[in-house]
């Protein structure tokens, strides 16, 4: 993976930026170094980079929140957006920081701006997918644990009790997965154990279901030949059953004949009548039609007289409507033509008034354009020396608002210099009382008691070898007895041996003593050797720290007066002489710091403070009235520049309104003469109109006549229309009489037909006959029935029988399967456990193996560093690390050697556990003597080739890499932009 840019807005020390979209720090592939004075956001952009892309918060003993950590001081939101390729594609991953924020987290492709993720839980699982990372809780332990350990906390997991190492890297080596697997296998196996159990319980319920159904065969059996043996019995009654109801249903049929017969005929007795009626009403209606057919001859020329006379009168109405139409038109354009008239005489009296306000506007206009002139000319004689004046106050307020600013921030530069100082000078008073060979005398002193100690215990050794030899012989020679010569011997007396093995143990007991005396001996100068090298160690952190302490002093000094501010007091001096010769500001640059002269330097930036704020309570007041003068100034010529701009348009709008005005009455002057012209018009239409309605004289009187004759015929008229519709069905109805006579006659002769079909059905039909075949027919139906219950009695129970024989059945293979079942979760659980002892034992051999691998690529590194070789074991019991010759551990290590030996072991597991091929060292080279400082330089940039990392990102601001890497980034801070990159 290599990180191509990170840009930061209001992230702690880093501002908006100069364009407002903040800061960006550009990397390239290999070694990129970022250095800077403290505080100047270096460990800013590993915190980012973490978060942004490992989701790893900042790691404290205190809980902060990201919102507020994060986050520049005073601003609600922050931004970060970090580009990065991995896999042959470029991505920008961006994050929103506070309580404002309103950027929602996201992942865009670079190639075609795509976006590729969006929200918190799709980032996660987009940024696990792309650094081959099984679940999102590893990707901040990937980080804070192997790619970006903190500063000063490289060496702590090596230097920690053995329950803390187990918990830091078991899951970094992923090796605590086998005591996962052991754990999470049992309740496995728990659940296998009671499955067994519930298919045991099972199993018994099974086999008491067999007991009871055993009998369920041979009740089969009986229960088969008994409904057999019903089954023949009602066929027989059903063939008894069917023959009685056959003669039930003929003698029901002749009922059902007697009583059709006898519907028949009333129903053609009714059809008759009917008829009869009919044909009666046809006769009514015809004789009707009759009488109106009479009607309609009388009345017939009266009609049609009327209707003459009402074709007559719609040509009337037609010719009436045509002469009302002609004078509408003509009261219409002799009205126009009067209006119009009078629109022409108010349009020229307009035209009239138009051209006397024009030449008033006029007049007006001109007394403006003088005033317009005047007051352009007066402001154009003052710009040159008014600009002059205002850019001098603008560049003065700025030196004001700069020196204002830096007197408001000395007192606390003053204060860091005072406390840097004291610091320095308690750090100087340490160290001198130091006494560096004291440590020398204790070493021997501890050296001569380890060999003292030595003695005494291989003395107490050899002693305790020989009691027991001779012991063993007391053993051996039992009564006394030469083994060989079978009989009693002076040189195998036990008694003897006895005395010599006393005399060694009187022996022993005195060594004892001494060997306890020289290990009280030898604890005591080791404890005393432990505490001075620690003592020793620190004073060396001491003095590096001395050393940052000086620098940062020295720079701090350095940036205490800003050149920008010396050049501002002397230009506010040129502008203006009342403000006083102040104090002289001279930026301090390249002074050498020395512990003896940083007092001495904060005393004098101190009363150079004092002096400067004196001089500036005065000078500040009268600069600031001048500034306001000037102010004044400006707001009186932008009133005038306002009024000239009034003025102009104001001048503008009355020529518009000449031109207005002017146009105005000319278009009034036109539109009289087209309304003149169009009155004629008019009245020449009137003459036409009275010519055309003298044709139409007389048309009154002439609808009156046709009215009356209309009037006259009416009465006959309507007697006509109202006869005539029942006139033209005289033929219909007598037809229809006809049909109705032909229909009585039909309907009587099937009377009489049906009058002979009833005698004949009466002397078929036999009451009594059928009352005896439904009875038969019950009685046989009876018992037909209850034979049939009794066999279906028999056949639920066969039914019955054959459904126990099933369960019966059923109940022996699930017997079986269940067998079957706990056989086999006997074996799961077998396996289960097999599988849970095998992982437990292969965890600690395959840790081992890892710490091994490790520890040998670790201890090529070390030897590269260190001017010592030595031996390194990583046990993986307690993770404890072990260095040969002297068999010494980690915490017996100095400070120096500590951080060489786990920057070592941070570049093996590096190399051996990451995919990345990225790495960050913040200040690796911490708490390291300059000597060694060079070397672990030379020794990261190799590991960085042997290791083939991509890119590797380093955080320091000593020299020891000076020289030997290409790509550098310094970082300076300011107070009023904030964070920025400079040239370095």
């Amino acid at each position: 993976m290599i990180i191509h840019a990170i840009r930061l807005k209001n992230v702690k020390s880093y501002g908006e930026g100069p364009d407002g979209t903040g800061v960006t720090v550009s990397f390239q592939p290999g070694v990129n170094r970022i250095a800077g004075p403290n505080g100047n956001g270096k460990t800013t952009i590993i915190e980012c980079l973490g978060y942004a892309l490992f989701q790893a918060r900042p790691v404290f003993e205190e809980k902060f929140a990201v919102e507020t950590y994060l986050v520049r001081h005073g601003c609600k939101a922050g931004e970060i957006a970090v580009t990065f390729s991995h896999g042959g594609e470029t991505y920008r991953v961006e994050r929103g920081l506070g309580p404002q924020n309103r950027l929602r987290a996201k992942v865009v492709q670079i190639g075609d701006g795509s976006l590729c993720a969006e929200g918190d839980g799709e980032v996660e699982a987009l940024l696990c997918r792309l650094l081959a990372v099984p679940d999102a809780a590893r990707l901040p332990e990937m980080f804070s644990k192997l790619v970006g350990v903190k500063q000063g906390r490289l060496a702590l997991p090596f230097d920690a009790k053995p329950s803390e190492a187990k918990r830091f890297f078991e899951p970094l080596l992923e090796v605590e997965v086998f005591r996962q697997c052991f754990d999470r296998l049992k309740p496995a196996l728990d659940s296998f154990e009671e499955q067994r159990d519930e298919l045991r319980v099972a199993a018994a319920g099974v086999a008491a279901r067999i007991q009871d159904r055993a009998d369920s065969p041979a009740a089969l059996a009986r229960a088969q030949a008994a409904a057999a043996a019903l089954t023949a019995a009602l066929a027989a009654a059903a063939a008894a059953r069917d023959a009685a109801r056959a003669t039930r249903d003929a003698c029901e049929a002749q009922e059902k004949a007697f009583a059709a017969a006898g519907a028949a005929r009333a129903q053609a007795a009714a059809a008759a009548s009917a008829a009869t009626g009919q044909r009666t009403d046809a006769a009514v209606r015809v004789a009707e039609a009759e009488r109106a057919a009479a009607a309609v001859a009388e009345a017939r020329a009266a009609h049609e007289a009327f209707q003459a006379a009402e074709d007559a009168l719609r040509r009337l109405a037609e010719r009436r409507k045509e002469r009302d139409h002609l004078r509408a038109a003509r009261t219409a354009a002799d009205t126009d033509a009067k209006e119009r008239r009078a629109r022409a005489q108010g349009a020229r009296a307009q035209a009239a008034e138009l051209s006397e306000q024009r030449a008033a506007k006029e007049a007006q206009r001109a007394a403006a354009a003088l005033a317009v002139e005047s007051l352009r000319a007066e402001l154009e004689a003052s710009r040159a020396a008014f600009e002059q004046a205002q850019a001098a106050a603008r560049a003065a307020a700025d030196d004001r608002r700069e020196v204002s600013a830096w007197i408001q921030g000395l007192p606390t530069v003053t204060v860091r210099l005072e406390r840097l100082a004291r610091a320095i000078a308690g750090t100087q008073l340490e160290l001198g009382a130091w006494d560096p060979a004291q440590v020398e005398r204790a070493r021997v002193l501890a050296a001569s008691a380890a060999a003292a100690l030595r003695d005494a215990e291989k003395q107490h050794a050899e002693a305790v070898s020989r009691r027991d030899s001779l012991a063993r012989q007391l053993q051996q020679l039992g009564d006394g007895v030469c083994p060989f010569l079978r009989e009693t011997c002076r040189q195998f007396d036990p008694a003897k041996v006895q005395a010599d093995v006393s005399a060694r143990d009187a022996a022993i007991a005195a060594l004892t003593g001494a060997a306890a005396s020289r290990r009280a001996e030898h604890t005591a100068a080791a404890d005393a050797l432990e505490a001075l090298v620690k003592a020793e160690s620190q004073l060396a952190g001491a003095r590096a720290q001395q050393g940052r302490d000086l620098t940062a002093f020295g720079e701090e000094l350095a940036s205490a007066i800003p050149g920008c501010v010396a050049s501002a007091l002397e230009r506010l001096g040129r502008w203006q002489a009342d403000l006083g010769v102040g104090p002289a500001v001279t930026p301090v640059r390249g002074a050498a710091v020395t512990p003896p002269s940083v007092g001495a330097a904060a005393a004098a930036l101190a009363a150079l403070g004092a002096e400067v704020r004196a001089w500036w309570g005065r000078a500040a007041l009268v600069a600031q009235a001048h500034l306001d003068h000037a102010g004044q100034e400006q707001t009186a010529r932008a009133a005038r520049a306002a009024t000239l701009e009034t003025r102009s348009q104001q001048l503008a709008t009355l020529a518009e309104e000449v031109r207005a005005l002017e146009a105005r009455a000319a278009s009034r002057a036109t539109e009289a003469d087209r309304l003149e012209h169009e009155a004629a018009e008019r009245e020449q239409a009137v003459q036409r109109h009275d010519a055309a309605l003298q044709p139409h004289e007389g048309l009154d009187a002439e609808v009156e006549a046709r009215t009356a004759a209309c009037d006259r015929d009416r009465p006959g008229h309507e007697r006509y229309l109202a006869a005539r519709s029942l006139a033209d069905e005289l033929e219909p109805r007598r037809t229809h009489l006809s049909r109705r006579r032909e229909a009585e006659a039909t309907a009587l002769a099937a009377l009489t037909e049906t009058e002979h079909d009833l005698g004949r059905a009466a002397a078929a039909y036999d009451p009594h006959a059928l009352t005896a075949a439904r009875e038969d027919y019950e009685q046989r139906l009876g018992a037909a029935t209850a034979t049939e219950e009794r066999r279906e009695h028999a056949r639920t129970e066969r039914h019955r029988q054959e459904q126990r024989v099933a369960e019966w059945q059923a109940a022996c293979a699930e017997q079986a399967d269940a067998l079957e079942r706990i056989s086999r979760h006997e074996a799961a659980m077998a396996l289960t456990e097999l599988a849970r002892r095998t992982l437990q034992n292969a965890a600690p051999a395959v840790a081992q193996h890892l710490c091994d691998r490790i520890a040998a690529s670790a201890q090529a590194v070390f030897n590269q560093i260190n001017p010592d070789p030595i031996e390194l074991s990583w046990e993986a019991k307690q993770y404890s690390l072990r260095i040969a010759p002297g068999d010494r551990r980690f915490a017996m290590l100095s400070g120096g050697e500590q951080t060489k030996l786990a920057l070592a072991m941070t570049l093996a597991m590096v190399e051996e556990l990451s995919q990345l091929r990225f790495c960050v060292f913040d200040e690796p080279t911490y708490g390291v003597d300059a000597d060694s400082r060079r070397k672990l330089a030379d020794a990261i940039l190799a590991a960085q080739d042997a290791a083939g990392l991509e890119q590797l990102l380093l955080v320091s601001h000593d020299d020891a890499f000076d020289g030997k890497i290409e790509h550098a980034i310094v970082l300076r801070k300011s107070a009023a932009h904030g964070t920025a990159v400079v040239a370095p």
